[in-house]
């Protein structure tokens, strides 16, 4: 991680040699400069900032044989300059380092605020020491003498064992220091001067009255650097000055001269950018099997984001080797759908951004996905109180699947494995056992039925169970009545159908008439077997003439039905055919009527149409008589269709004629008569029907109607002058009797 501070170095730890005076004394210091920046970036314009520079033996975590500390303001451009070796010693003396007796590492420690609380540190090998090296080691030195001008300098080296006080003079401006004087002593020590001067700042504040010494004023005027001027015997090491800076600290192999970026990771500075910042985005969007997290890259640690998204598992600290979304580069927020999750299970999740310098992770979050939905759990409830149109099922909903239900029944049909596409019977919604009562089924018919049950994932059903209706209750049987066939004047035929028997057998079918209304079996019947079906039924002992009702009728358990009701009317009695006529050559003749046929039953009525052609001759009197055996018919005087054109004043009656002679075979104690008269002033000519004579038989055997001839005038026409009119055909029809 990048905390803080990048130092972009301008000239990376390059020993700039500060000399004092170009052919004077040696340098014993050189530059450090750097960019600073905050944490996001920013120049650190005009800020103070606390500076511990520490001289490390043999590795970058040796021990440090000097460490000194400054307070250096940086410009408005964030550049902050110190010299290594004028700062306040806090270990050791910088002149003291033996430089050619190991590798040595720079560690440079910074507080932005301005303090000693170092939070930020780099360490560097420095790859070229100081020329004092070389000072402190004569042999080496041999090439530097080839630099001979500058060895000249050396002469005023003599005076260096003065020099040995100069410290004293920096050291009176670190006045502070002065409390150290104690170690003044060892300044006396001139040879050991490099040694000196580390404790010599402290000691050299006592030395204060070492004041002749300000008598070298020029070298006062080296002010800061007059430290250096105490280095004056490594004067013939100062020909390397100019070597110095080829001799300086080198950028590391591998980056590339001129300036360099300097990265602060954790609080330590290196030369390699760090890894990203960020943070884990929270959990949202949390199903069975899938939720939504993401990151935020708020810096990219100096290199570019090349891979970011999620890593997530059922175990804390997830990395990138294990299960990982992939959501682009770059900094930013971003956002990571997770899938394919396990149902219940508790899963951990981190950011994740990688760049050339590693892959960072940010906070670990924990969710648990949802329980897995699945559809509903049902059983079917055995069917009961069956009916011939009802049966009561229903269900119980055992589990919802982890979702609601919304819907719950029965589906039903004739098919098996109903369906909510088929009939349904709801039952509400939710678990638990249901009730549904199942209407408008069919008699006799065998269902299928299953519960059902509905949430969002889908619809699930209960086992097939099956029941048949039972039988309808029992009605009245259906029946038709045939129209009567074959009537006569004593039967007739007719018959039903019995269509349906109401879901009971029948028992008894057949026909019930009278002459009332919608007669019933309480009258008189025909049987006609039982069952359904058509049948026929003979009606036999009816009366001539007479108009009957009939109806069918079928009885099962529930009762008796009947059809419609139709009537009919039985005929007269009489032989058919009969045709007597009044024919004769100037007088009426009248032929006898035949016997009635002995098919007529006692109480039948014989009806006798009395017919006649007259062409166009006109009549004003009609006379005429019929005889007939008393011991075995009775007449009835009143006529039936009576002619219009005779109506007025026409006169009939039946009776015992005794002034007149029977025809044989008649004797005056069995004969009877039939006598009708007419008289009208006003002629009429009448062809056809003039009335009907009614007998009703009264005893059984053979008889005969015959015309009365014995009397003149019993069978006459007459015109309005009373003169009878010869040659007038006069018939009486016939009888009928079946």
């Amino acid at each position: 991680m990048k905390k803080g501070l990048q130092i972009l170095v301008m000239q990376m730890l390059m020993m700039l040699m500060v000399a004092s005076q170009v052919f004077a004394q040696v340098p014993e210091r050189f530059t450090h400069q750097a960019v600073m920046r905050g944490a996001s970036g920013q120049l650190l314009s005009n800020q103070s900032i606390g500076v511990q520079v520490s001289v490390l033996s043999g590795s970058a975590s040796g021990s440090a044989v000097y460490m000194e500390r400054h307070t250096a303001t940086t410009n408005a451009n964030g550049l902050m300059s110190i010299e290594i070796g004028g700062g306040v010693a806090q270990l050791g003396t910088f002149v003291g380092i033996n430089w050619g007796s190991a590798a040595f590492y720079l560690k440079v420690e910074a507080d932005l605020a301005g303090g000693t609380n170092y939070g930020i540190s780099s360490t560097s090998q420095l790859l070229s020491v100081p020329f004092a090296l070389y000072a402190k080691n004569p042999g080496p030195a041999g090439p530097a003498g080839a630099q001979g001008p500058a060895g000249n300098d050396g002469a005023p080296g003599a005076p260096g064992a003065a020099g040995a006080q100069g410290p004293a003079g920096p050291a009176g401006a670190q006045g502070p220091a002065g409390n150290d004087g104690a170690p003044g002593a060892a300044g006396a020590q001139g040879p050991a001067g490099p040694a000196g001067n580390d404790g010599a700042p402290g000691a050299a504040g006592a030395q204060g009255p070492a004041g002749p010494a300000g008598a070298q004023g020029p070298a006062g005027d080296a002010g800061a650097p007059g430290a250096a001027g105490a280095q004056g015997p490594a004067g013939p090491a100062g020909a390397q000055g100019p070597a110095g800076p080829a001799g300086g600290v080198t950028i590391p192999s591998g980056t590339p001269n001129g300036p360099a970026s300097l990265f602060v990771c954790n609080g330590t500075l290196q030369f390699n950018p760090c890894t990203a910042t960020l943070t884990t985005a929270a959990v949202t969007g949390i199903t069975a099997s899938a939720a939504t997290s993401g990151g935020n890259i708020t810096n990219d640690g100096g290199a570019s984001v090349t891979a970011r998204g999620v890593a997530y598992g059922t175990s804390s600290n997830p990395t990138v080797s294990g299960t990982v979304t992939s959501n682009g580069t770059g900094t930013g927020a971003f956002s990571s759908s997770m899938t394919g999750l396990s149902a219940s299970t508790a899963y951990f999740v981190r950011a994740y951004a990688t760049n050339s310098a590693g892959t960072a992770y940010g906070n670990e979050l924990t969710f648990t996905t949802a329980v897995q939905q699945v559809a509903p759990t049902v059983t079917t409830t055995a069917i009961s109180s069956i009916t011939s149109s009802s049966a009561v099922s229903g269900g119980d909903v055992t589990s919802d699947g982890n979702a609601s239900v919304t819907a719950r029944g029965v589906a039903y049909g004739t098919a098996a494995n109903p369906t909510t596409a088929n009939t349904t019977v709801s039952g509400g919604a939710g678990t638990g056992a249901f009730s549904s009562n199942i209407t408008g089924l069919s008699a006799s018919t065998t269902y299928n039925v299953r519960a059902y049950a509905t949430n969002s994932v889908g619809t699930s059903y209960g086992s097939n169970l099956s029941f048949t209706t039972s039988a309808p209750p029992a009605t009245l049987a259906s029946v038709s009545t045939t129209v009567a066939s074959s009537v006569t004047c004593s039967t007739a035929t007719s018959g039903g159908n019995v269509t349906s028997d109401g879901g009971a057998s029948v028992t008894a079918r057949g026909v019930a008439y009278g002459t009332v209304a919608n007669p019933t079996t309480a009258n008189s019947t025909v049987s006609a077997g039982t069952g359904t079906g058509s049948f026929t039924s003979n009606l036999t002992g009816l009366s001539a003439s007479t108009t009957y009702n009939m109806r069918a009728f079928a009885t099962n358990s529930v009762g008796t039905a009947y059809g419609s009701q139709e009537s009919f009317s039985t005929t007269a009695c009489g032989s058919p055919g009969i045709t007597a006529s009044c024919v004769g050559t100037g007088t009426n003749v009248v032929t006898t009527i035949p016997v009635l046929s002995s098919t007529c039953n006692v109480g039948d009525t014989i009806v006798v149409p009395v017919t006649v052609t007259m062409g166009s001759i006109p009549t004003a009197a009609i006379s005429l008589a019929m005889d007939y055996d008393s011991t075995k018919l009775r007449c009835i005087s009143a006529v039936t269709s009576l002619n219009s054109a005779i109506s007025a004043g026409f006169l009939s009656n039946c009776g015992l004629f005794s002034n007149q002679t029977p025809n044989p075979p008649y004797t005056s104690t069995t004969r009877r008569q039939f006598r009708a008269a007419w008289f009208n002033l006003t002629p009429v000519t009448i062809n056809g029907l003039l009335f009907n004579v009614r007998f009703v038989v009264t005893a059984p055997g053979n008889t005969a109607i015959i015309w009365d001839t014995a009397t003149a005038g019993n069978c006459e026409f007459a015109d309005e002058f009373a003169d009878v009119i010869p040659n007038t055909p006069f018939c009486n029809g016939g009888i009928n009797c079946p």
